[in-house]
């Protein structure tokens, strides 16, 4: 009896490790995306300010 019990005790244990390892890494993955997104909007807004100062090059070039 004891040993089922001790063998009970160490799956649970286990179980409960398992579930913090999978906590985390879903943390983890949260917060990766949440750099992903970051990444992503300061890429548009370098894009949309390039652009810009395109145009503007442009505008100046035709008043030269």
């Amino acid at each position: 009896m004891i040993v089922v019990i001790v063998m009970i005790v160490v799956i649970v244990m286990i179980m409960m490790m398992m579930m913090i390892v999978m906590m985390m890494m879903m943390i983890v993955v949260m917060m990766m995306m949440m750099m992903m997104m970051m990444m992503m909007m300061m890429m548009m807004i370098n894009t949309q300010n390039e652009s810009q100062r395109k145009k503007n090059v442009k505008r100046e070039s035709k008043l030269d």
